[in-house]
């Protein structure tokens, strides 16, 4: 029964460590998937009811399909490895996306955006920091927010960023710029 397996995968999940919200959004999504298809056994799971399941989403973008098809797909994997599944008929399942990149900034719009502000100010000049280390050091603005004085060596210029204020939790070591280093 798909509830069993469901419960099977959350546990394995657990002990193997995954994050609490991945685990999460790997039980949600495929709870809300095995409901909308009243999906009742693992092996009612189909490329059809994938397909139906993806199709009734409905006009949402194919970036957000795909990502639901990702996160179906890992629990897929999931089953397959515990033997639920022959075969992986899922893995060459893709949707296509056309996203768009954003073209970063350069260095005379940085200047523009620099010069609008007044370094006398001190909230206008901590601004003009973060911007020149998000700039120099190619840092989110998430990541950003998250950085304190322990992070910074200023002994040898650089940026020791931990995995707790890292998206993808790896750990990091950076470069400043020495005239970023004098602000």
């Amino acid at each position: 029964p798909i509830d069993n397996a469901i419960l099977i995968i959350k546990e394995q999940l657990k002990v193997i460590g995954l994050r609490k919200t991945t685990a999460y959004e790997y039980i949600h999504t495929i709870k809300r998937f095995t409901s909308d298809m009243e999906i009742e056994y693992v092996d009612e799971i189909t490329l059809e009811s994938l397909l139906e399941w993806l199709s009734r989403m409905g006009d949402i973008s194919n970036v957000t399909k795909n990502s639901r098809l990702r996160v179906i797909k890992a629990v897929l994997n999931r089953m397959y490895d515990n033997g639920w599944f022959e075969k992986n008929w899922w893995k060459p399942l893709k949707i296509k996306t056309d996203e768009k990149i954003k073209a970063p900034a350069d260095e005379q719009q940085l200047a523009i955006l620099l010069s609008l502000l007044d370094m006398s100010n001190f909230i206008q000049f901590r601004d003009a920091v973060a911007i020149l280390t998000m700039y120099h050091c190619g840092l989110r603005v998430a990541t950003l927010i998250k950085l304190e004085e322990k992070h910074i060596d200023f002994e040898t210029n650089t940026l020791l960023l931990t995995g707790d204020i890292m998206k993808n939790h790896d750990i990091l070591k950076l470069p400043i710029p020495n005239e970023l280093a004098v602000y």
